[in-house]
């Protein structure tokens, strides 16, 4: 992936360079005619612009690329499998309310209270580190 990208990153310094030629080329021969070759001119800057602008991201890829490679590879090559953490889901206790609810009907909490029970029993007890 480094390789493919820093190909890239190259094959555009090179193309940006031949533009970079050309223009000056252009610009000397259109001081005569500028009329009929401002246009052409104005979207040659364009696609200059363009390029530089695609330079740059592909440099930032590369500049981001190794921690992500580096953490991918920590998480990935630890094993089989690897574990991911989740954000956003509901606790336990309610996911397995909900999908009892949803999976099976008959087998919901009698009561209120039976149901704010599960929530308890999983309180994490914190104690300050003694100096």
């Amino acid at each position: 992936m480094f390789a493919a990208l820093d190909e890239r990153r190259q094959a555009l310094s090179n193309l940006i360079a031949g533009i970079d030629d050309v223009s000056q080329q252009i610009s000397g021969f259109v001081a005569d005619n500028r009329r009929e070759f401002g246009p052409a001119l104005e979207k040659l800057n364009l696609v200059m612009d363009n390029l530089l602008e695609r330079r740059e991201h592909i440099g930032e890829a590369l500049r981001r690329l190794p921690p992500y490679a580096t953490a991918l590879g920590e998480v990935v090559g630890s094993g089989s499998g690897f574990n991911i953490n989740l954000y956003g889901l509901p606790p336990v206790s309610l996911a397995e309310v909900l999908l009892d609810t949803y999976f099976q009907p008959g087998k919901l909490p009698d009561s209120l209270a039976d149901y704010l029970r599960g929530f308890i029993t999983e309180r994490m007890i914190i104690r300050p580190k003694s100096p």
